[in-house]
């Protein structure tokens, strides 16, 4: 599997790509990086063949996205401003069509409508729309965090993997069926909501603990009942 799909598999929600230079109003230099908007968060990669995510800008704190007039020496790019609460950040699209359709995007993700004042093709306006709907739908998805503690019956000591005896009880609310990948992204977009999912795991009856920014998952194992009559 080559970098692209793999890209596109680690990042389920993603609506736009393509190059941008990008810089903080404080950095002198700009970096010229694959960028990738995916749910509210913008991914930077090295190229566009590469799967190893180098940084990442959230837009949780969106205020405004807007027009730069300076100009570039090379007259066909077009530069534009994303605005968050505490900090603004520039950018430098390869040209004028590529920041109309980078600011449309980020507005329509972030605020989930159709941005006004921006002139596009009624195939890219119907493009946002179907990002807006996209992201309204993946808004609702997340399960609510924090949770509550797991069963004592089911939590696992500081070795790791061991043991335990078959849990039938209901799952707690940090249950959710995701691969790891898909797991660390939705603790990552929903920072603010806890640092902890629970999901199935890769061993029959098991379940694997993923945690935000830890250094390793726990797993649970889980009996099958029929081995309660053993």
């Amino acid at each position: 599997m080559n970098g692209l799909n793999r890209r596109k598999t680690s990042l389920p929600d993603l609506y736009y790509e393509g190059y941008l230079e990008k810089r903080s109003f404080r950095d002198k230099a700009a970096l010229k990086r694959w960028t990738a908007l995916s749910g509210n968060t913008l991914f930077f990669f090295n190229s566009s063949k590469d799967a190893n995510i180098l940084d990442k800008l959230e837009l949780v704190d969106f205020r405004s996205v807007t027009d730069d007039p300076t100009r570039d020496s090379n007259l066909d790019k077009a530069r534009f401003n994303v605005h968050l609460k505490e900090r603004s950040f520039k950018f430098t699209a390869p040209s004028l069509e590529a920041r109309e359709l980078w600011k449309g995007y980020i507005h329509a993700v972030v605020e989930l409508s159709l941005p006004s004042g921006i002139i596009l093709l009624p195939g890219q306006t119907r493009d946002l729309q179907q990002a807006v709907e996209r992201e309204r739908e993946r808004r609702r998805l997340p399960p609510p965090l924090p949770t509550p503690p797991l069963p004592a019956a089911a939590l696992p000591d500081e070795g790791g993997a061991r043991s335990h005896a078959a849990y039938n009880g209901p799952l707690p609310e940090c249950f959710v069926k995701a691969t790891r990948v898909e797991a660390e992204l939705l603790l990552e977009r929903e920072a603010g909501r806890g640092n902890l999912l629970l999901r199935p795991g890769g061993h029959g009856n098991t379940f694997t603990i993923t945690t935000r920014g830890g250094p390793y998952e726990s797993y649970i194992q889980t009996l099958p009942r029929d081995s309660e009559a053993r």
